[in-house]
């Protein structure tokens, strides 16, 4: 099982019991606004499913892709990478809950995450869509030394509206 600890976070595997703090954190809806796939509003069948899903993952791959975001024993996020095609490329996504940000959990956290794909998965490029206004997580990847790569018009759908995402990324 992969753990990463910092002096401050933990990130490990997803667990069952997780289910009801992300729920919580997840009703947030500045955290719908930022992400693409998590729905609005969310509800613990929603955890549950996305927990179970990564589980399965966790099972077949015996390689973490997501991570909780602990602090303090208490569940305050979640980082992962998606999209793995094996020593090459991955994308980087995560939220973190409201009372937490603002304090470089989320910069260390993405630093972590890195590490891990470049050093133990032995990717080449980890990528992350960051929408348009969302210039704090433009901030978190950029004190992690990504590079604007440039503007992805109409990128995602949400909400009925085209969406452009700016691209950042880390190369090893």
């Amino acid at each position: 099982m992969v753990i990463i600890r910092s002096k401050r976070i933990i990130l490990r595997p997803l667990r069952k019991e997780d289910a009801e703090p992300v729920t919580e954190i997840l009703k947030d809806k500045g955290i719908y606004k930022n992400t693409t796939l998590i729905p609005y509003p969310y509800k613990i069948r929603h955890a549950r499913d996305w927990i179970n899903s990564n589980l399965k993952q966790y099972k077949k791959n015996k390689a973490v892709d997501t991570f909780a975001i602990e602090r303090d024993g208490k569940l305050i996020g979640a980082i992962g990478l998606s999209g793995i095609i094996k020593n090459h490329k991955a994308e980087l996504g995560y939220w973190l809950g409201k009372e937490y940000r603002g304090r470089g959990i989320i910069t260390e956290a993405v630093g972590l995450v890195t590490k891990y794909a470049f050093d133990k998965l032995k990717l080449k490029r980890v990528s992350a869509n960051v929408f348009s206004w969302n210039e704090a997580s433009k901030k978190v990847l950029k004190k992690n030394s990504y590079k604007f790569e440039g503007v992805l018009k109409k990128y995602y759908e949400k909400g009925g509206k085209s969406i452009d995402v700016h691209l950042f990324a880390k190369i090893k």
